[in-house]
């Protein structure tokens, strides 16, 4: 972590006197007035625009921490500053700057200010992890095979209370491409063999050390998931009257039987893993005939079954691409029993299922904070469930 030093701020900022003369804003109210008034496919496409570049910094980045970092960077101090707001679910999150320079030149960093206070994320109430401090270790791990994998921190920092994470870190857009728009050109690309080497890199980052800040996704995690998800579900169900919802909690105890058999956690192949390894999290460039991998957002990050990374990368996609992934998966690992790593891929699909369905649910259910796709989700989520559970029943695993 960058120490903190005295410089002489290039960017002013407004004092706490100046900023209590402006006028106070209700984000929430706000939020819920566009919603009231626009209907939902209309409020979708203005969260799909990008956001406009706006002067200056984010509000809560200190200018001296910019002036410290191009400083060690051997950059000279920039001709102007933008900020693009790259977050639209929450008031704090992720933005690009755009660094100008006098004699021509464009510097890109990303700053992100994390936070997971209940006021911030009322669905982790309840949660039986605490995401958000295993991104402060990856974002310290300047060195070690890891390094590869994972955006440059510049700098980092968090708060007494370890309620928010501040980082700037390299802005991955200026050399890599998000996985997402790669694929829709590339549909037969794969990045199997990159997720095979990122978890060997993980698990040579941290041989040896028990990493107290990383989560759990063990039986107590299970349990614990359990009891969150289900708490969240009659209340989503009153709001939406959804049918699938109610088969669940008609079928719950058929999917609790499943879901907390013990057996699940007999000989479990647990390791350091990325714990939100979906298609936005992912950024990739063509390297040697292959594809090169960075992860961002590390804040689930912990031990737990690596086919979690797996199923999170093709959960929606057809049985077939699945098995497919998996089989090269596996090459790639060295895994050389290709059943009982479908069972564990199954086991993880219903584990993140569970937390997708809870979360969003209760999220759902939070006016200022819900969103029309959050619907589909955890119907789908609910539905893997419900026929992982029928799979595993039934022992054709």
């Amino acid at each position: 972590m960058l120490a903190r030093v005295k410089v002489a701020p290039l960017f002013a900022v407004p004092t706490a006197s100046a900023r209590s003369t402006l006028p106070a804003v209700d984000r929430d109210a706000l939020r819920r007035l566009v919603k009231t008034i626009l209907p939902e496919a209309a409020v979708a496409a203005l969260r799909k625009r990008p956001r406009r570049p706006r002067a200056g910094l984010p509000p809560t980045l200190d200018p001296s921490i910019l002036d410290q970092v191009l400083g060690e960077m051997k950059r000279p101090r920039p001709r102007s500053v933008q900020y693009q707001n790259l977050t639209t679910w929450k008031n704090t999150g992720t933005f690009r700057l755009i660094l100008r320079f006098e004699h021509g030149g464009e510097e890109r960093l990303i700053y992100k200010r994390a936070v997971y206070s209940l006021e911030e994320i009322p669905a982790n109430e309840g949660l039986p992890v605490r995401q958000g401090p295993p991104e402060q270790v990856i974002a310290q791990a300047h060195e070690g095979p890891l390094t590869k994998f994972v955006p440059r921190a510049y700098w980092t920092q968090e708060d007494e209370d370890g309620e928010y994470f501040d980082y700037l870190w390299e802005d991955l857009s200026v050399r890599h491409e998000h996985f997402l728009e790669y694929q829709k050109l590339h549909p037969q690309t794969s990045v199997c063999e990159s997720l095979a080497a990122m978890h060997h890199a993980l698990r040579g980052q941290f041989a040896g050390r028990e990493i107290a800040e990383f989560l759990r996704f063990d039986e107590a995690y299970a349990e614990g998931i359990w009891v969150y998800t289900l708490a969240a579900l009659p209340g989503y169900l009153q709001r939406t009257g959804d049918p699938v919802v109610r088969t669940f909690l008609e079928r719950q105890d058929e999917v609790r039987a499943v879901f907390l058999d013990s057996s699940f956690h007999v000989d479990r192949p647990m390791q350091p893993i990325h714990g939100d390894c979906n298609g936005t999290n992912m950024w990739v460039r063509d390297h040697e005939g292959g594809l090169r991998l960075k992860a961002v957002d590390w804040e689930w990050a912990g031990y737990g079954l690596p086919h979690a990374d797996i199923i999170s990368i093709v959960k929606w996609r057809p049985a077939e691409e699945q098995d497919e992934f998996l089989r090269r998966y596996c090459a790639a690992a060295g895994l050389e029993d290709i059943m009982q790593e479908r069972r564990w891929l199954r086991r993880a699909n219903m584990e993140r299922a569970m937390l997708d369905a809870g979360f969003l649910a209760k999220q759902y259910q939070d006016p200022a904070r819900s969103q029309s796709w959050f619907r589909g989700f955890v119907r789908g989520s609910l539905e893997h469930l419900l026929h992982d559970t029928e799979v595993f029943a039934s022992g054709k695993s």
